[in-house]
């Protein structure tokens, strides 16, 4: 089931159709349109286009438009309008919209006006509300696009996070090389004191009980001498 006019707020006709007009009848129906596209229609004048109220973005690049813009003061919610790739010659064709409506986008790259050296100048003279003409501002600085932005703070992002991963990295490393010194000097003590097998003590105690007391050898062998010559004397004379 098909959406009725009254209700569509966005339209795309690009390349969808080819007149040198826009059939007025039919898109004066779509009374809440906000955006509007006819790019590459071949169109040549703006004659007989409707007047849109709730429209506030209209491109209508790539035609071949010399005349007919005062068409569009009955869209008095427009803010931004595409005339880029057209043929319009004199910024003297502005002044109807430029005291009509108040405009605060406005592209004519690629027009035969936009061939004079102070077109920029004029325009912006003529039309208070503008701040963006062919992508600069009143004082012929380019303006960046909000997705230039976007990939810039995204960049900028990345950059951070890169050196954050560097910072983590190096404290990882610093990490690694006390552990290794610390384990040097552990090793070192290891070396010391663990490849040295320690005297046993039961050695010193042999050595001790083998000299010990040598007097007690000296009684014993006179003892023995005393036994010797008592058994002589008992034993009976033949």
């Amino acid at each position: 089931m098909g959406t009725t006019p009254e209700k569509v707020v966005t339209m795309y006709l690009d390349e969808k159709f080819k007149s040198a007009t826009v059939e007025g009848e039919l898109l004066a129906k779509c009374e809440n349109l906000k955006t509007l596209s006819c790019a590459s229609c071949g169109l040549t004048t703006l004659a007989g286009f409707p007047a849109l109220a709730n429209l506030k973005d209209l491109s209508l690049n790539d035609n071949r438009i010399a005349d007919g813009l005062e068409a569009l003061v009955g869209c008095k919610a427009l803010s931004s309008l595409s005339l880029a790739n057209n043929k319009l010659a004199n910024v003297d064709d502005l002044k109807a919209v430029a005291e009509e409506l108040t405009l605060s986008v406005l592209e004519l790259e690629a027009n035969p006006l936009t061939e004079n050296e102070d077109y920029h100048e004029k325009v912006m003279t003529m039309m208070p509300t503008l701040n963006v003409l062919d992508g600069r501002d009143e004082f012929g600085n380019e303006i960046e696009d909000d997705d230039e932005d976007d990939d810039e703070d995204e960049d900028d992002d990345e950059d951070e996070d890169d050196d954050e991963d560097d910072e983590d990295a190096d404290e990882d490393e610093d990490e690694d090389e006390s552990e290794e010194e610390e384990e040097e000097e552990e090793m070192g003590l290891a070396d010391l004191y663990g490849d040295k097998p320690l005297e046993d003590d039961d050695d010193d105690d042999d050595a001790f009980v083998e000299d010990e007391d040598p007097e007690s050898e000296d009684i014993d062998e006179e003892e023995s001498d005393d036994d010797q010559d008592e058994a002589a004397a008992k034993k009976p004379k033949i």
